[in-house]
């Protein structure tokens, strides 16, 4: 499944949550990466299905998604966590 994926991927997940086990983002993000695909995974510690309102975990997943269309949508660059993140398979 993981090599058909055609677009960059934003993964996140609360190491909490009691609906989807964490440890199945962290396979599918493991398959992505052994596809050299772009992807990057976000685990938060003390969350679950839905993030903590008012909670850092809530900003900090806030700002990432609008730092992902930034990066992906709108085409803008020099986004580090984003570059370090999702292209290190380049490298292999």
């Amino acid at each position: 499944m993981t090599e058909n994926v055609n677009v960059p991927i934003l993964l996140w997940t609360g190491k909490s949550d009691r609906r989807i086990v964490w440890d199945q983002t962290m396979e599918f993000f493991i398959g992505l990466k052994r596809n050299k695909k772009e992807v990057v995974a976000l685990f938060y510690p003390n969350q679950a299905h839905v993030l903590t309102t008012g909670s850092k975990a809530e900003e900090d997943l806030a700002q990432k998604i609008m730092d992902w269309w930034d990066y992906f949508l709108k085409g803008k660059q020099n986004i580090p966590w984003i570059e370090r993140q999702a292209f290190d398979n380049k490298k292999l």
